[in-house]
């Protein structure tokens, strides 16, 4: 079984790849990607380069929602653990 120490230490991996990913992403335009409307129509030579990098997009935001996914799963988790409930007796003395 793992012990708690050993679940933290998972998550908190986990948040440290993401902030990095986050901080790492910061130089990126914000405002988004626009195609190109001065150099012309894409050439036929990079066409299968163009799928390459649209099928490798796709690949990467279908992990990231799932990563997210695993993230909220997680949050759940940790919120629902930390919740500190009084301790209930487990043994009720009928002798006395």
């Amino acid at each position: 079984l793992e012990d708690w120490a050993t679940v933290l230490d998972r998550l908190e991996v986990e948040v440290l790849w993401a902030e990095r990913l986050l901080r790492a992403a910061k130089p990126l335009d914000p405002s988004g990607w626009t195609p190109p409307r001065a150099i012309g129509p894409m050439p036929e030579e990079l066409v299968e380069r163009a799928r390459e990098i649209h099928a490798r997009q796709l690949e990467t935001m279908s992990k990231l929602v799932e990563a997210m996914r695993r993230s909220t799963q997680q949050r759940v988790y940790v919120s629902t653990a930390l919740e500190v409930t009084p301790a209930r007796p487990r043994f009720v003395d009928i002798a006395s």
